[in-house]
């Protein structure tokens, strides 16, 4: 939901009404669509020119297409005349100051900048002055960022580390380094930081070694690894057995379980026949299989194996991976 008020609470020159920024985000917290999570935000934003812009959170069963207040509300902004936030005020269903995700924080910087204001529980801060509970900034890094590697680091997000191999260079200065080594760099600066390091990922293609996998494989037990894999290569034609399989996997996160996520809507996204199996299979069903591009998966390869020894003179065959996709 998004609005905006024809009357501001300011001009550009006076000092910003907190209070009335929060009521105006606690009214429209209550117009929030959220029937899966039950958690309402509401945010009030005000614009260099004194307007105010409203957005409030709007849920969907398809979770990650859910709207953030934020999302709401900087579209409200460019729909009622464009403009620059210079504060906002963010709040929960009881209406107390609520920091924004990632995501939104950079909604506000990009449309606010660094010098816009925000109402936190600790009081208003600029966005160049938004803090983690312990003190320490927030940096937002890409797999180019080589430059930052080095840093200081005490805590590290990692998302889809199982896409993080060696098979694609990136970085400025003509494709050095790979997300692979990006990913082992970062988490090594963060150890000898005595910090700690998180990953999400769905499964992965064993034939590309991704950081995902070798952290799998390596079985540290100074790692946690909180993942359900699959049990077995479910019959997508087997409607109990795919059933099952689901429910095995997705635990209380299921709506039946009292989660937010759909059984069918899985079960109807696995049997999409528009994408590749192996990618329907890793993606919904924790397989971990090799993509369809790939000359020889290397579960098929191994089954070829046999015992034995070659006599003198004996033919054989030599191949190679990457055929298919001209790889170098």
């Amino acid at each position: 939901m998004a609005g905006s008020f024809g009357l501001g609470i300011s001009t550009a020159d006076d000092p910003v009404d907190w209070d009335a920024l929060t009521r105006y985000a606690t009214e429209v917290m209550q117009r929030a669509y959220a029937p899966y999570s039950k958690y309402k935000v509401g945010v009030a934003g005000l614009v260099d020119d004194g307007r105010v812009v409203l957005g409030c959170n709007v849920e969907n069963a398809a979770y990650g297409v859910a709207l953030c207040a934020e999302c709401g509300m900087v579209s409200a902004l460019h729909a009622t005349g464009g403009g620059r936030l210079r504060a906002v005020a963010c709040v929960d269903g009881q209406g107390r100051p609520l920091m924004p995700c990632g995501r939104c924080r950079q909604l506000l910087w990009e449309n606010g900048g660094p010098t816009m204001e925000l109402l936190t529980a600790r009081g208003v801060v600029t966005m160049d002055q938004v803090r983690l509970p312990c003190g320490n900034p927030i940096e937002r890094l890409t797999t180019t960022a080589f430059g930052r590697l080095g840093g200081r680091f005490t805590k590290v997000s990692l998302t889809e580390n199982g896409l993080m191999t060696d098979t694609v260079k990136t970085g400025a200065s003509g494709g050095q380094r790979s997300p692979l080594s990006f990913a082992q760099t970062l988490i090594r600066s963060t150890d000898g930081m005595n910090g700690m390091w998180t990953a999400a990922t769905n499964t992965w293609d064993p034939t590309e070694r991704s950081h995902a996998q070798r952290v799998h494989e390596a079985k540290d037990p100074h790692i946690l690894v909180d993942a359900k894999m699959a049990r077995t290569k479910v019959d997508l034609d087997d409607d109990e057995q795919l059933q099952r399989e689901v429910i095995y996997l997705y635990g209380d996160s299921l709506r039946e379980r009292g989660g937010h996520v759909s059984s069918q809507r899985i079960i109807r996204a696995v049997r999409d026949k528009s994408k590749l199996e192996t990618e329907r299979r890793r993606f919904f069903l924790s397989e971990v299989l090799s993509g369809e591009s790939v000359l020889c998966p290397t579960e098929k390869w191994a089954a070829f194996e046999r015992e034995g020894t070659l006599d003198a003179g004996e033919p054989i065959t030599l191949g190679f991976d990457g055929s298919r996709a001209r790889d170098k």
